[in-house]
């Protein structure tokens, strides 16, 4: 048995388990979900940290079932620099994407690899693994999951899968929605950017069809609690970057208003995208 220091969950809705890694503070608590079904897993995202990567590889080896797929929910490092580990780890696997992130990451992923390396050092990928397969929006079956996936853009990201799993109530939004009390990256300064994920979150809270949540960071929860506290922060960060002149002074309101994001991986680090200094 493999020793992780990341945090493991699950949850089973019938023949079908939903397995979450979410990676220490350190790691930024980015989430890869693992989909179990009877024949098959089904991963979505893949982690910013390759030795946390490898963690989630000796997780899947452990689970023992074959890696038929690993989905990248949108086009930010932290979901897709794992990618060198796991391709590697599980080279029959599809990787599935909306044909914006791929045409995103055909272009980017590399570049923004190289200014993370350059920051972080090594636990970082030095080769963007790109992927395989285009992820349909609409209706898809994968063997035995059925899945529902609808394009979101302009929101946290320039574009997100959003994958329902109708057959288990459960619905993952990742960057887009967060349990109550987490950090939210607001990334982008354009004031539609907030409006448009607040509507966003307005409709997640008002489903009836789905009463779990995955998110991207954190611990999962709920489709109310992950719009309440969603929108309740998204308001106060555009007011905040609407205030501030500078990075700083917006990290420095979020600190004031939200003191435990206090850590400088949430508030500073986030304040450093939100103002064009890094490349989300």
């Amino acid at each position: 048995m493999s020793t992780y220091s990341g945090t493991i969950t699950r949850f089973s809705r019938g023949d079908t388990t939903f397995h979450t890694f979410t990676a220490p503070e350190a790691g930024f608590r980015v989430n890869t979900h693992i989909v179990e079904t009877a024949t098959e897993l089904t991963v979505i995202d893949a982690q910013l940290l390759l030795p946390l990567a490898e963690e989630v590889a000796n997780l899947l080896r452990e689970i023992g079932k074959p890696v038929a797929r690993i989905i990248i929910s949108h086009n930010h490092p932290d979901h897709y620099s794992g990618l060198q580990v796991l391709s590697a780890a599980f080279p029959a696997a599809e990787i599935h994407a909306l044909q914006s992130v791929r045409d995103y990451m055909a272009e980017w992923a590399q570049p923004t690899l190289d200014a993370r390396r350059a920051a972080f050092g090594d636990v970082i990928a030095a080769r963007a693994v790109q992927p395989t397969h285009t992820l349909q929006v609409g209706e898809t079956t994968f063997s035995d999951l059925r899945l529902s996936v609808q394009e979101v853009v302009d929101t946290e990201a320039d574009a997100t899968a959003v994958i329902t799993f109708p057959d288990h109530r459960v619905v993952a939004p990742t960057d887009m929605a967060a349990a109550p009390g987490h950090h939210l990256f607001l990334v982008h300064g354009d004031k539609h950017n907030a409006e448009n994920w607040i509507a966003f979150l307005e409709a997640l809270g008002a489903r009836t069809d789905v009463d779990m949540v995955l998110t991207g960071h954190g611990e999962n929860t709920d489709p109310k609690a992950a719009a309440r506290s969603g929108i309740d922060w998204l308001r106060f960060a555009a007011k905040a970057h609407a205030d501030a002149g500078t990075a700083a002074e917006y990290a420095e309101l979020v600190k004031a208003q939200h003191p435990h994001h206090r850590d400088p991986i949430w508030a500073d680090f986030g304040s450093q995208m939100l103002y064009g200094l890094i490349n989300p």
